[in-house]
């Protein structure tokens, strides 16, 4: 028997186990997903309940995230204050890449959110916490917010799904073992068409835990089993399939948005022909840089590197780059922009500066001979474009929220016209060491009312990193994992005022209830005198 998974201690190990892996039947194929972090407890109702859902970009996979999974153990493990986080943390793979089988769907970002979705149902995760935080990289963003839209328009879509499970482990079909060359690179310009496999690679190792702060020998890779979660139909606990868990905060590491097409076209062919054999990651530094970080072994790239050359990761990365244009005019059609559907929940976006990774590029493909005349005036001409038009695309996300930018008034109003707090501009620059923060607090091109120097909006942050390229992740995962601490302070600040609130409301309607019975029962005392009068 696999010692890792006999070590459930419930028949819910999504909720239960603080670390579990595994594969998840959607009923048309599984996804691979890996969960950790101390779960919540029955008898400990105000422990922290939230859940944080991590969203790989185009191609990518689970491992891209290692980096800040690690920082945020660092972080609970040493941290002197009373900030430590303690999430829970959910990666995983969409359809066809990494550990997560391709299913007969198109690999589309509507697509991937309702699978996602359908899997949160069905391991228990939607009704066990009451909060989640979407945290999404690049095209990730696109998915994160498909997510959030079927999530919170389309509450009939949420019915318990019938059961997708196999009665028998043994009924699943073996996985097959797919001999690959790794590669220490992913070709992330240029993916080659190659032919997509039933299922990917699984490799197989196993570790046991123990309710203590996480380490990272207790990782556990992924399990070969595809034994499956327990029905939530047949589960012995209580019946939450009416309760699910609420959005309540978005960090979207340099994100992707729905007009990314008319600015960026992706696959660009003018990159990629002066891109020609280059490796990406040696010639932007990104390899170099992600060892530098102090949060990435060469394991960790090597498996990481695996995990993103597999047949059915290749593949999927070709389909997920050729729906590109139809993923984004899909999402413009919700107008999430314009409706401002975050409302003032906590968003902060991290912008990187990606065009000099491209900057790299051009050099080095010019160097190499690589291109033609056109091409490298084309790529040239897109250069020169693109620290303005990244801009203009990160600062059309602060629509999500309530505290949007009025491009035409440069000062920030709501809906109804009124001036609310301004946006928080925060800029880091790295020092030799890459851990100097620099907050120039305001920004002067939304307003130039100061009240709180250094804050701006309490619940919407623009966070340029400089110096950085597109994987801020990978490179600088210390401050995606500073702005998530700001983003769930901020949640569970809101819910301790809310439970506040409930308790004092339940406590006034219990003196009502005492009161009333008191006057009751002094009445009733009155009519008894009087009758013995």
């Amino acid at each position: 028997m696999n010692p890792y998974l006999s070590f459930s201690r419930s028949s819910s190990p999504w909720t239960e186990e603080l670390v579990y892996s595994n594969h998840v039947s959607i009923g048309t194929h599984k996804l691979g997903m890996f969960i950790s972090g101390h779960p919540t407890h029955p008898d400990k109702p105000n422990m922290p309940n939230e859940l944080i859902i991590f969203f790989s970009g185009a191609g990518d996979v689970h491992q891209s995230w290692g980096p800040v999974r690690k920082v945020i153990e660092v972080w609970n493990r040493w941290s002197e204050t009373n900030t430590q986080i303690d999430p829970r943390i959910l990666l995983y793979d969409r359809s066809g890449l990494g550990e997560s089988e391709r299913g007969p769907n198109r690999l589309t970002a509507t697509n991937a959110a309702s699978e996602l979705l359908t899997a949160l149902r069905i391991t228990g995760l939607l009704a066990h916490h009451k909060s989640l935080i979407l945290v999404a990289h690049s095209y990730g963003a696109i998915v994160a917010r498909e997510f959030l839209h079927l999530l919170e328009s389309e509450p009939s879509s949420l019915s318990p799904p019938s059961s997708p499970f196999s009665t028998s482990a043994k009924d699943e079909p073996p996985i097959p073992t797919i001999k690959l060359e790794a590669h220490e690179d992913h070709p992330i310009i240029q993916i080659p068409n190659v032919p997509k496999p039933a299922c990917p690679a699984n490799p197989t190792k196993s570790s046991p835990t123990e309710d203590r702060l996480i380490k990272e020998e207790d990782i556990p890779e992924w399990s070969s089993s595809t034994s499956q979660p327990q029905d939530p139909s047949k589960s012995s606990s209580p019946d939450n399939s009416n309760q699910r868990a609420k959005i309540k905060a978005l960090v979207l590491v340099d994100p992707s948005t729905e007009h990314q097409h008319l600015y960026f076209p992706h696959p660009n062919p003018d990159i990629t022909a002066l891109l020609g054999n280059l490796n990406f990651a040696r010639v932007t530094g990104l390899r170099e840089n992600a060892l530098n970080s102090n949060h990435m072994t060469k394991e960790d790239w090597r498996a990481r590197a695996i995990a993103l050359s597999t047949p059915s990761s290749l593949a999927a990365s070709v389909e997920e780059v050729s729906n590109y244009v139809e993923v984004c005019t899909t999402l413009a059609e919700k107008r999430q922009l314009e409706r401002h559907v975050l409302g003032d929940r906590p968003l902060v976006i991290l912008q990187a500066e990606s065009w000099k990774e491209y900057e790299g590029i051009y050099a080095a493909g010019v160097e190499a001979g690589n291109g033609t005349v056109q091409e490298r005036q084309r790529f040239r001409e897109l250069l020169d474009s693109w620290k303005e038009n990244d801009r203009k695309l990160k600062d059309e996300l602060l629509g999500l929220t309530t505290h949007y930018r009025a491009a035409d008034l440069n000062i920030k109003t709501d809906p109804a016209g009124s001036t609310v707090e301004p946006i928080r501009v925060v800029v880091y620059e790295g020092d030799e060491g890459g851990r100097l923060h620099v907050d120039t607090g305001w920004d002067t091109q939304v307003t130039n009312q100061q009240s709180e120097p250094g804050w701006g909006s309490k619940t919407c942050k623009l966070v340029t990193v400089k110096n950085c390229g597109h994987n801020i992740q990978l490179i600088r995962p210390e401050l995606v994992v500073w702005e998530i601490v700001w983003a769930l302070t901020i949640v569970r600040r809101e819910q301790e005022e809310t439970d506040a609130c409930v308790e004092s409301k339940q406590e006034r309607k219990r003196k009502r209830t005492r009161s009333n019975e008191h006057d009751a029962t002094k009445d009733g005392t009155e009519v008894t005198k009087k009758a013995s009068l």
